[in-house]
C-alpha cells in the first residue's frame, strides 16, 4: 500500500527564518502571537519523520534546530515563549515544553535524513537531558525522545 502524499503547505506558511509561528487564523499566521518551543518541537518531529522531503521542508529541520538551540539556557532548562520581536517572553524552565523539545530532538537524532542534523540534535539533546523533569507529561516525552534516539544509535 502506498502512502498518500503529505502537504506541507501550511507548515511552510507558518514557518519563517526564525521558527514555526504558534497561531494562525485560517491560513494567515498570527505573528503577534510569536513562537513557542512546543510547536517548534512538534514541527521538528513532523519534518524529521519525512523520508524524502522536498528541499524547502528539509530546511525546516535546520531552522527548528537553531530555534531549540537558542531556547536552551546554560543550566539545561529552556525558554518556551519567543515574541515576533525576537525577545524571550519568559524565564527558562523545565515544564512540558522542555519534554516536548527532547521528544523532537530525539526524533530528529534518530530519523532526520541529514546526518549532520542527526549529530547536532544528539549533542543538543544531551544538554537538555542533563536537567531534571517537572511533570509526568514532560518525563513521558523525554523518554519517548530517549527511546527513539537509543533505537537508532545502537
Amino acid at each position: 500500500m502506498t502512502r498518500a502524499a503529505i502537504s506541507f503547505a501550511h507548515l511552510l506558511r507558518m514557518s519563517d527564518d526564525t521558527g514555526l509561528l504558534e497561531h494562525a487564523r485560517g491560513a494567515i499566521p498570527r505573528r503577534r502571537c510569536g513562537y513557542c518551543v512546543d510547536d517548534v518541537a512538534r514541527g521538528l518531529v513532523v519534518v524529521s519523520r519525512e523520508e524524502d522531503p522536498a528541499p524547502e521542508v528539509a530546511t525546516l529541520g535546520e531552522r527548528y534546530l537553531a530555534f531549540l538551540s537558542h531556547a536552551l539556557a546554560p543550566d539545561g532548562t529552556c525558554h518556551n515563549r519567543f515574541g515576533y520581536d525576537r525577545r524571550w517572553e519568559d524565564e527558562p524552565g523545565n515544564g512540558d515544553w522542555w519534554g516536548r523539545a527532547l521528544w523532537g530532538l530525539g526524533t530528529a537524532a534518530a530519523l532526520h535524513r541529514d546526518s549532520w542534523v542527526r549529530r547536532a540534535h544528539v549533542v543538543l539533546r544531551d544538554v537538555f537531558a542533563s536537567f531534571g523533569v517537572e511533570t509526568q507529561l514532560c518525563e513521558a516525552e523525554r523518554k519517548l525522545g530517549d527511546v527513539l534516539c537509543f533505537l537508532h544509535h545502537t
